[in-house]
């Protein structure tokens, strides 16, 4: 059901979806396809994915780790008034 939502363009499905495909919540663990999905829920507007996506990238889950992209995305998401 989350994947259909996904699918179909729908931000907190994304953004479930990610979480679980992180932790392997339901699914096989995939921190590549969790990371995809973190950033697919950014582009459909999800404000707390920007803060995931950093801390993605700052640990170096499921991406290679940047901690130049993870600071611009930290950034970003205290705009939004996320805690980092």
């Amino acid at each position: 059901m989350l994947l259909d939502s996904s699918v179909q363009n729908n931000e907190l499905a994304c953004f479930d979806l990610a979480v679980c495909y992180e932790n392997g919540f339901g699914v096989k663990k995939n921190t590549k396809k969790a990371f995809l999905f973190y950033s697919k829920a950014i582009l459909l507007g999800e404000k707390q994915s920007i803060y995931e996506v950093g801390r993605c990238y700052y640990y170096g889950i499921g991406v290679n780790k940047n901690l130049e992209l993870a600071s611009v995305y930290f950034d970003i998401a205290r705009l939004y008034g996320i805690e980092t």
